[in-house]
């Protein structure tokens, strides 16, 4: 059975019969805490695992991205493109561009346009959200460079994992679980594309690469 995912082109498969079991074998392995770190960092010069970064900037700006955007700003923003940030709690300065390091426009009492992407350093100072493909998409690519691999959805029933496609050579997947295994799986060019699906659907919470690996063996064992 296919599900069409618009935001980004895409087709999700639902899992079942023999695939199910091929991706339960495949992903049990990803999750062995070796091969899981192996596969998804490698290691660096002095023999150690790479690091996943530091994700407190992110986790607080996916902690605000939580919330709806009024909808008189969608429609203030209509048809605007460019790297657009909502600011909720209070109006953006033109004071504020040198310790942005960008120039900004402003767009509403609360949302302006910034000549390059803000990192979530720069979000978090200012809380704002990304609001605009443009800007979800440059977060994401952030989440992606940093090592994040996983990620649980706002309903707190569902998580993630983002890894090397078991179907499609050179390509990045995403496997969706809840309490009863893999159930969906969807295909992408990128990790950034992967994730930026992810905060689409409501996958606000940064997961522990740890983490994800213990889940994933609860699930598909259990």
């Amino acid at each position: 059975m296919l599900f069409k995912n618009l935001i980004n082109n895409t087709f999700v498969v639902a899992i079942d019969g023999l695939e199910q079991d091929y991706l339960r074998d495949k992903n049990y392995r990803i999750a062995r805490d070796s091969d899981f770190k192996e596969l998804e960092h490698p290691r660096d010069a002095d023999g150690k695992f790479a690091s996943s970064g530091n994700t407190k900037n992110q986790e607080g700006t996916l902690e605000r991205m939580k919330k709806e955007v009024p909808e008189s700003v969608e429609n203030e923003i209509f048809g605007e493109t460019g790297y657009i940030y909502y600011t909720p709690h209070r109006p953006i300065e033109n004071s504020q561009e040198k310790m942005l390091g960008t120039k900004i426009k402003p767009l509403h009492e609360r949302v302006f346009v910034s000549d390059k992407p803000l990192s979530s350093d720069k979000l978090n100072d200012i809380e704002a959200i990304p609001i605009s493909q443009e800007s979800k998409h440059q977060f994401a690519k952030e989440l992606a460079d940093s090592g994040v691999v996983g990620m649980m959805n706002k309903d707190g029933k569902r998580f993630s994992f983002v890894h090397e496609s078991t179907k499609h050579d050179g390509k990045i997947q995403i496997t969706y679980y809840d309490k009863s295994g893999a159930i969906l799986d969807s295909q992408h060019n990128d990790r950034a594309s992967a994730i930026e699906e992810l905060i689409e659907g409501g996958f606000m919470k940064i997961l522990p690469e740890e983490k994800v690996g213990s889940l994933i063996q609860k699930v598909m064992v259990g």
